[in-house]
């Protein structure tokens, strides 16, 4: 059998085996495909599905905490009875047309429903109910409420002025939720019991047309056919608020143009691989036949050139094996010419780079120094005298060979760079007493990049904005008399409707100050998150301060929290400056009040809590005593009436980053530019009304 023929049977098999196993790694992607698909379905339908419903309960939620909200308004109810009437006069009224409302008392019997009976069972069981009223916290779920409908359920617990009088269940039918899922994936959507009944869904046609089977306790996804059609079926178990099964989730999607789609491209996917390798056999067997051809003449020429006749020369012919073989051929004998010929031109460049390596040499000779120079050269003489003899025969044994004249560079080179080395040693004697010389610079400079970077530091724990609220506006300002100061201001928030505010000047200034400034404020912004009072909090960093305290440094400082809810404010002041409320209306008061010694000063002394309520508008204006005690030129004080003064004037309806702006503007037309002699620190404070949710 011909070579050609057997390659053509050897390649066919191979294109076979190819085919074959492409096939059925196609079909087995395909069906991982298909498997990957159904899981990423089955979990992107769960997912929606659950936040849907998780939106309905924690809406259902919400108007459960508007009911009670309402009713810590007014006294708490007495008796069942009163309950019933509260929510009969105003529980309907927070409602809408499609929510149910039941209250039960504490041992789960019902006393309310706004479908007007009381004679039925709560719409959650009696172990649901029970929990809600042992841990305070709401309940619920998904769960089948009649025959026909599926709801939401939220229970609440009925708490009024700390006392827990019943639980309130809220219900919302999740037709809506279904024709909302049904919308998002594209599809017809179902719910069943947990008998496979389906209870409600979004086509109950199409379901009694189909009746799929699914199973009722299972994930599931599969494919039926309907006439013409075919649906995919995804089914997915639904639990209720205590993780038991309440149902089938079902969604049911018209799939015939993706699957007749899919089968269309597999046949001429099959078709075109089929075609594609019966043209390339054809077309390989036409190919081997046409360049076999010349092999026996090609197998005549290598005989001839093994034999050692270089004379013979061969014809390419074509693109087949025999031209392939000339062209060898002749590379391998133009490689032989040129392979002598870069033999001399490297030779030649040799010699080139040595004559270049003298002349460096040399020039590196002649910048050394003293008596090092003299020697260098004369070496260099030496190479150049021996390098310039010229034998009078090649055979000569004195003539010079390539190696030993780079013998004699490396001898030159080596002395030379010993001399260097004893002149590097000379420099860097030189070089140590120049670093002396800088030390005391450097050292300056290091202060000065060490306090700079203090400053930095000190600035960046300050706050610098406060989220947007509907309740309240913040703005602090902190300018240090030297490169770190004493003074630091604070706010945060304690509870999600009560904000700290903080402003404190520690004595002293310089670094001392600011390190008893950053313990004060790491202290109370920690105790503050534990010890809500404000008195307790500043009991707690005084005991701490104070302990130890052999410096006898103190801090006064202004603690205050807000109640975002009700304007009211708890302060304690340590022997700082009053502050100043600044109302709507322009008219300026000061914070009154007793004020306690300084924090750090007494170990075991209890400071005093005062209150005061801001009225919607009301700026509160923190300040330290570098702004009232901020001299001119003529060393007069700038005093609290200027302050007062200053704060009147500012225009109606501005924040408090205006109300900053405009008393630290205040404070440098009156200075003129004469020096800063201590830390000016402000906080502005807007109470701008209730927060809303």
């Amino acid at each position: 059998m011909l070579l050609r023929t057997r390659l053509t049977l050897y390649l066919s098999l191979v294109f076979l085996l190819i085919v074959v196993g492409l096939s059925l790694a196609s079909l087995r992607r395909e069906s991982i495909l298909e498997d990957q698909l159904a899981s990423l379905a089955i979990s992107g339908q769960e997912a929606l599905w659950e936040s849907i419903v998780t939106e309905t309960s924690l809406d259902l939620e919400g108007l459960g905490a508007r009911m009670i909200g309402q009713m810590e308004r007014r006294p708490p109810p007495e008796s069942p009875e009163a309950i019933r009437r509260w929510f009969e006069q105003a529980g309907n009224s927070l409602m809408d047309r499609d929510t149910v409302l039941q209250v039960t008392d504490t041992s789960g019997r019902l006393i309310f429903s706004s479908e007007g009976t009381l004679s039925e069972d709560p719409l959650l069981d009696a172990a649901t109910l029970d929990s809600v009223v042992a841990s305070s916290r709401p309940a619920g779920g998904l769960q089948q409420a009649t025959r026909d409908s599926f709801m939401v359920l939220k229970a609440v617990p009925l708490i009024a002025r700390a006392h827990t009088f019943g639980v309130i269940i809220l219900g919302r039918n999740v037709q809506n939720d279904l024709h909302r899922f049904a919308t998002e994936i594209q599809a017809t959507a179902f719910l069943l019991n947990l008998r496979g009944r389906m209870v409600q869904g979004t086509s109950p046609l199409l379901w009694q047309r189909l009746e799929p089977e699914v199973p009722p306790r299972d994930t599931h996804f599969s494919t039926i056919a309907s006439d013409s059609r075919r649906f995919t079926v995804t089914s997915i178990p639904l639990a209720d608020g205590s993780d038991r099964l309440a149902g089938t989730l079902v969604s049911l999607r018209d799939s015939t143009a993706e699957l007749s789609q899919q089968r269309t491209l597999g046949l001429i996917s099959i078709s075109l691989v089929g075609g594609f390798v019966i043209l390339v056999l054809v077309a390989l067997y036409l190919y081997l036949r046409h360049a076999f051809r010349p092999l026996e003449e090609a197998i005549g020429v290598l005989r001839a050139l093994s034999k050692g006749d270089t004379a013979v020369t061969l014809r390419s012919e074509g693109e087949g094996e025999i031209g392939r073989i000339a062209d060898a051929i002749s590379v391998f004998r133009a490689n032989t010419m040129t392979l002598d010929q870069q033999r001399r031109q490297a030779a030649r460049h040799r010699r080139r780079q040595e004559r270049l390596i003298k002349k460096q040499l040399t020039v590196l000779a002649s910048s050394l120094a003293g008596e090092g120079k003299d020697e260098a050269l004369e070496d260099m003489r030496s190479l150049l005298d021996a390098s310039n003899r010229k034998p009078a025969d090649k055979d000569k044994e004195t003539a010079l060979n390539d190696d030993a004249e780079l013998g004699l560079l490396a001898q030159v080179l080596q002395s030379m760079s010993s001399r260097i080395t004893d002149q590097h040693q000379e420099l860097t004697s030189m070089v140590a007493e120049l670093r002396e010389a800088i030390v005391t610079r450097t050292k300056l400079a290091g202060l000065q990049q060490e306090l700079e970077i203090a400053r930095r530091l000190q600035r960046s724990i300050l706050p610098t904005a406060l989220p947007p609220s509907s309740s309240v506006q913040v703005a602090g300002r902190m300018e240090a008399a030297k490169e770190v100061g004493g003074d630091f201001y604070d706010f945060f928030y304690i509870e999600p409707t009560k904000l700290g505010l903080v402003i404190a000047d520690v004595s002293g200034k310089g670094i001392p100050a600011a390190l008893f400034m950053a313990i004060s404020r790491s202290l109370l912004k920690a105790t503050a998150q534990s010890v809500k009072e404000p008195g307790a909090a500043i009991d707690n960093i005084n005991a701490v301060l104070a302990d130890g305290n052999e410096e006898m440094m103190f801090v006064t400082l202004f603690y205050a929290v807000l109640d975002l809810t009700d304007g009211s404010l708890t302060y304690v002041n340590a022997g700082h400056n009053p502050p100043y409320i600044h109302k709507p209306d322009g008219q300026v008061l000061p914070l009154g009040g007793i004020g306690d010694i300084p924090v750090a000063v007494m170990e075991d002394f209890s400071f005093a809590e005062q209150g005061h309520r801001l009225s919607p508008g009301d700026t509160l204006l923190l300040y330290t005593d570098g702004i009232t005690e901020a001299f001119d030129a003529a060393d007069q004080p700038y005093g609290e009436p200027r302050l007062e003064a200053a704060l009147a004037a500012v225009p109606q309806g501005a924040g408090p980053a205006e109300t900053v702006v405009a008393i630290e503007r205040s404070v440098a037309a009156f200075v003129s530019g004469a020096p800063q002699s201590d830390d000016l620190t402000m906080l502005a404070v807007t109470w701008k009304g209730p927060l809303t949710p």
